[in-house]
């Protein structure tokens, strides 16, 4: 009777497997079932090696998989002190890169960084990444490089516990699986990508399935968590009583693991286009962008756009944006400090651009951004087109007509060295009929 269900089962099985030899649709299969099927096989003398063989070549189990199926040829190490690998080559250098200059276009929620991309998106030799329609889950810019796994994993290499080290390599590893699924800009987080992070992650690591790096004896407060609860732990993977599986880095000198991430973060840009300028949208604030190009072999140049802070607050209510402190205080808190900080810290590699420029100046601004970032003006070939200037001036001066003008005088008195007073410029003729044709109508 027992002999039967077994066989009821294989059979079940089996046809899996035959039909994902012949189709290659694995996603409605499980590593269980297979492990299921190779071991129902084998006690019914049913085993077939030529389609187990296949089948092997075709499972991958998600990323995990991919990436276990990429080091094949690693040797298994045993369950008690196993040996790491050896880098023989750690000051092999790492490439250089083909593109001329990477420049990020940041704002603060309604600045107008977009209009800028937009401005960038009218040259023959220029990509633009991350600036694509909102949609559920989507992005709308750029922020792989602001996910704390990314750097994290490559902060655990010299530093961190042996459990900071696996939480780190597999929150790297789930990261690189959700970007790669990510569909709002599929120019960047394409195929190249997802290869790209795998080469990374199986040079640097020991992701053999059946390492071990914990002795079978050793205790671990982990087993006194419930069973629902440690099914959810997202670093450790039982292994029968005893025993668990860490990834963990391979043994390499600090020298050689910066230059496997150096080639990493650079095939990112250098593999994406073939284009001379890469513009982001938001690539990464400050603090990390200065982080990125330590590892860039040309330092990653950045535009900030700011705005009059009252007309910032007013496109920010109108789009009902959550994320607006409920003070007065906090708003100009809010509103102004990256922009004092980018002026009170200048930076060679930082252009400061104020929106109402861009627009009310278009000739002499957008002259100074090509000389900042090296472009040449003849490869301007669509201009005014995607971004034009004569548009956008009616997102200048929208708070005169705001409901609350005690709201927008208080911002005055605690911002008003940022706000913006066309009187106070030195505007063409044609500047100030587009204000007037706007909100500064008499």
């Amino acid at each position: 009777m027992f002999e039967k269900a077994k066989y009821k089962i294989w059979k079940h099985l089996n046809k899996k497997m035959e039909y994902l030899a012949a189709t290659g649709e694995k996603t409605f299969l499980s590593k269980k079932e297979y492990k299921v099927w190779k071991h129902l096989s084998k006690q019914l003398n049913k085993k077939d090696e030529e389609l187990e063989k296949r089948i092997q070549e075709m499972l991958t189990f998600g990323i995990t998989g991919v990436l276990l199926k990429e080091i094949r040829s690693i040797r298994a190490c045993p369950a008690k002190d196993p040996p790491l690998p050896i880098i023989e080559k750690d000051e092999e250098k790492p490439v250089v890169s083909n593109y001329k200059q990477i420049v990020s276009v940041n704002g603060l929620y309604i600045s107008g960084a977009s209009a800028l991309s937009d401005f960038f998106k009218e040259f023959d030799n220029t990509t633009v990444f991350g600036h694509t329609p909102l949609k559920p889950l989507n992005r709308a810019e750029m922020s792989l490089f602001q996910e704390p796994s990314f750097f994290d994993f490559m902060d655990k290499f010299s530093s961190g516990t042996l459990l900071e080290k696996d939480r780190a390599i597999k929150g790297f590893i789930s990261l690189i699986y959700r970007y790669s699924n990510d569909k709002s800009d599929p120019d960047f987080y394409n195929r190249k990508f997802l290869d790209n992070s795998i080469k990374f992650i199986t040079s640097v690591l020991d992701l053999d399935d059946y390492t071990r790096a914990f002795m079978r004896d050793k205790q671990y407060p982990v087993r006194r968590v419930k069973e629902d609860t440690f099914d959810k732990c997202s670093f450790l993977r039982h292994q029968g009583v005893g025993q668990y599986v860490f990834y963990r880095y391979k043994e390499m000198s600090p020298d050689a693991f910066n230059n496997h991430a150096k080639d990493y973060i650079r095939s990112l840009f250098r593999l994406q286009s073939s284009k001379e300028f890469y513009c982001f949208l938001a690539l990464a604030p400050t603090y990390v962008l200065n982080r990125l190009n330590s590892f860039m072999d040309k330092p990653i140049k950045r535009i900030i756009v700011w705005r009059d802070p009252r007309d910032q607050f007013v496109s920010a209510f109108r789009q009902d944006i959550s994320l607006l402190p409920v003070t007065i205080d906090k708003y100009v808190t809010f509103s102004t400090y990256h922009i004092k900080y980018a002026f009170e810290n200048p930076d060679p590699d930082t252009l400061l651009v104020r929106f109402e420029d861009l627009v009310l100046k278009y000739d002499e601004t957008t002259k100074k951004i090509m000389n900042f970032i090296g472009m040449d003006a003849s490869r301007h070939v669509n201009p005014k087109s995607i971004f034009d200037p004569s548009v956008s001036a009616a997102n200048i001066g929208a708070y005169r007509y705001f409901e609350d003008q005690d709201f927008i005088r208080q911002i005055e008195e605690r911002a008003g060295e940022y706000c913006y007073y066309p009187e106070k410029e030195n505007l063409s003729d044609e500047a100030w009929n587009l204000l007037k044709t706007n909100n500064f109508a008499l």
